[in-house]
């Protein structure tokens, strides 16, 4: 899954460990225009019913926190539109494990 993703120039990789949640995410985030890059960060485990996000602005974009069932993983997101990003992500549904 991960390899797929890695493939577009917006995506930074700082490691090749994405979880299928934030790999959906992610995907989403790269097709937006004012999205500059998105960047994967730490992974945790986690047991969640339910699949969601939390979202933090950060100097220069956004911290979005992926909470897939079986994981947890923050995206780093800059941004030239921060609002515009977190109304995208707001609405966004996540899939995954």
């Amino acid at each position: 899954m991960a390899k797929k993703i890695l493939s577009d120039p917006k995506f930074v990789q700082t490691h090749t460990t994405v979880t299928p949640a934030a790999a959906n995410v992610a995907k989403a985030l790269c097709k937006r225009d004012e999205v500059e890059t998105v960047r994967p960060g730490i992974i945790k485990n986690s047991r969640s019913t339910c699949p969601r996000l939390k979202l933090r602005v950060i100097n220069g974009g956004l911290e979005v926190t992926v909470i897939g069932r079986s994981s947890i993983q923050i995206l780093l997101v800059q941004t030239a539109d921060v609002n515009s990003t977190w109304e995208f992500l707001d609405e966004f549904t996540v899939e995954g494990q």
